[in-house]
């Protein structure tokens, strides 16, 4: 029996079904993935580049900087978005039980920093 080719080995470059079954995965070829036009888009918004947030939120001297990142629970039943001033370190929680699309999370930051005077949401900033 040959790995790297020959009669019986699976064609165009697979493995055969017997070398498949010791796989982690089980899969013979690599998915193929979908044309670009046919993806859905990554971001809802287009959004402006770290490297152009304001230098004063770059140097944490003020509070209302904020920045964001979202934890992803085992077998990705659960997720939690994370907010924190980069300044003063305040930490809100957005805990999002059922979904945690792009959408889902949105919405949710949005309510828990409409809650928070004006002053203190200038910049926000996720990972």
């Amino acid at each position: 029996m040959s790995v790297c080719g020959g009669s019986g080995d699976g064609g165009k470059g697979g493995l055969s079904r017997e070398l498949t079954k010791k796989l982690r995965t089980g899969r013979p070829l690599r998915k193929r993935r979908r044309n670009s036009s046919q993806r859905q888009a990554r971001f809802i918004a287009p959004s402006v580049l770290i490297d152009h947030r304001p230098e004063e939120a770059a140097t944490r001297d003020r509070i209302s900087d904020w920045e964001g990142d979202l934890i992803i629970g085992s077998a990705s039943c659960s997720a939690i978005g994370t907010i924190v001033d980069r300044s003063s370190r305040y930490l809100r929680l957005v805990h999002q039980p059922a979904s945690h699309d792009a959408r889902a999370l949105r919405d949710e930051v949005t309510r828990v920093l409409a809650s928070l005077p004006e002053t203190a949401r200038l910049t926000p900033t996720w990972d």
